[in-house]
């Protein structure tokens, strides 16, 4: 038994969707923070991020083979004789 309070497929017709007018200037709205920052500049600003993350995590890379080279040396046994 169908509820009465959902319309038929009938009885919601099919009106094309206007897309001329204000609903360019929703869709903007929609895309765009209250700040003012749109897509666009979001990927930007986290592609920067995401450079300067990944040159850190070298740097530490670098810094913890060292570390890593330095305490193997100490800990190999030296040459008994």
């Amino acid at each position: 038994m169908a509820d009465s309070r959902i319309p038929e497929d009938e009885e919601l017709g099919d009106e094309e969707m206007d897309f001329e007018g204000g609903d360019e200037d929703a869709l903007v709205t929609l895309l765009t923070t209250d700040e003012g920052e749109t897509i666009t500049s979001v990927l930007d600003k986290l592609a920067s991020a995401t450079e300067v993350i990944a040159k850190h995590l070298e740097k530490q890379n670098m810094i913890l083979v060292k570390i890593l080279s330095v305490l193997s040396a100490a800990k190999a046994p030296g040459p008994t004789a």
